[in-house]
């Protein structure tokens, strides 16, 4: 059976300041929360964060961030008040694998992970 492995913060931290925004939000709520679906950050919209209570509404519950993932969010949004949090050049949601190679050529330079890096290292998803 393969083991999982969750990417320690500290090169988690390394991974994400050699990316984008929108890419860093979405490791982030993939790092930082619940067990959750990768396509359910990229299907998140906006209507269903609650900026109050650091919330965010996914299909399996309601799930709190620590304030620094809002603080990139509420970035990310800017003035938007409606649909997909993460978009493309067209305000579509974005491609999956948009963010995934950021990520990966990101990580690629950094010792100890290179080519082994995968978005399931960044998610506590059983």
């Amino acid at each position: 059976m393969k083991q999982r492995r969750l990417i320690p913060r500290e090169l988690f931290e390394k991974i994400i300041d050699g990316v984008a925004l929108r890419d860093r939000v979405v490791a982030k709520l993939l790092y930082f929360g619940a067990p959750i679906n990768q396509n359910d950050v990229y299907s998140l919209k906006i209507d269903q964060i609650d900026f109050d209570y650091n919330h965010i509404n996914f299909d399996l519950g309601s799930i709190r961030y620590d304030r620094h993932v809002f603080l990139d969010l509420d970035l990310l949004i800017g003035k938007r008040k409606k649909g997909f949090v993460f978009t493309g050049r067209r305000e579509k949601k974005i491609d999956p694998t948009v963010p995934y190679r950021a990520l990966k050529k990101s990580a690629k330079n950094i010792e100890g992970l290179g080519d082994k890096f995968s978005l399931k290292d960044l998610s506590n998803r059983l």
